[in-house]
């Protein structure tokens, strides 16, 4: 086991140093331009497409369909399943969420799987060849981004300028 850290890159823990201290600040009630309620998913997009292209380039016309159900399955979860949350909107643009564990929480569990998943191809490369693991792999990670644009979209669009406002 000691072996297998060790040969972890160095940014592998810098990356989850940073996630765990984005959680915690999200944690904490804050006034926030609209804006920002983009940033999470856009990052978390670019990261799930950018890896994925390059872990699976010879499967890759195979991989999106797979991501695209993940997508819609993630995103249908958050808008009809998960509880409301209680946003106002503060000013013009800008809006004040209730500190929540969501964002700690989620960041944590892509983190974990994609490290699994990561490293599972590290010990066995050729699984990139492997159906099943290219199932389970894309099915996750579209589930992933679109349960957290799922919930950026519940937000944006639930942004009302003079009430409280449920999601």
């Amino acid at each position: 086991m000691l072996t297998f850290v060790q040969h972890v890159p160095i940014w592998v823990w810098g990356l989850l140093i940073f996630l765990l201290v984005i959680g915690w600040l999200a944690s904490q009630d804050r006034e926030m331009p609209i804006s920002r309620l983009f940033i999470l998913p856009i990052a978390f997009s670019i990261w799930l497409l950018v890896g994925s292209a390059v872990t699976f380039s010879g499967a890759f016309k195979l991989f999106f369909p797979l991501l695209l159900l993940g997508f819609i399955l993630g995103f249908a979860w958050w808008c009809k399943v998960i509880p409301k949350q209680y946003i106002v909107r503060t000013a013009q643009h800008r809006i004040f969420l209730a500190g929540s564990y969501f964002t700690l929480i989620f960041a944590l569990s892509v983190f974990m799987v994609k490290f699994i998943l990561t490293s599972a191809l590290a010990i066995n490369p050729t699984w990139t060849n492997n159906m099943s693991f290219l199932l389970s792999y894309a099915l996750i990670n579209g589930f992933f981004s679109g349960f957290i644009w799922g919930r950026t979209y519940r937000l944006y669009r639930r942004c009302d300028p003079h009430q409280k406002t449920t999601l």
